[in-house]
């Protein structure tokens, strides 16, 4: 949510059951030694926006990136 100062507050929340899901995925993630530039590529590729006002609410489907991880996604080096 935008302030007035021009900053940006962060809300984090997971879905019903959704913490176990990303548990799940992480613990994928790492046996396969994704590196963070796979993961902003995966979230960016599989995020949704919607706006409220001045509200973004950005989700990320926690299955398609479960998904993604399971096949062994990388995130293109160029």
């Amino acid at each position: 949510m935008p302030q007035p100062d021009g900053s940006v507050r962060l809300y984090a929340a997971w879905t019903d059951r959704g913490g176990p899901l990303a548990d799940r995925i992480d613990r994928i993630a790492l046996a396969r030694g994704l590196d963070a530039w796979s993961w902003v590529d995966i979230l960016t590729h599989r995020s949704h926006s919607t706006h409220r006002g001045r509200i973004e609410v950005r989700a990320h489907p926690l299955r398609q990136v479960l998904a993604d991880v399971e096949r062994g996604h990388r995130g293109n080096e160029e």
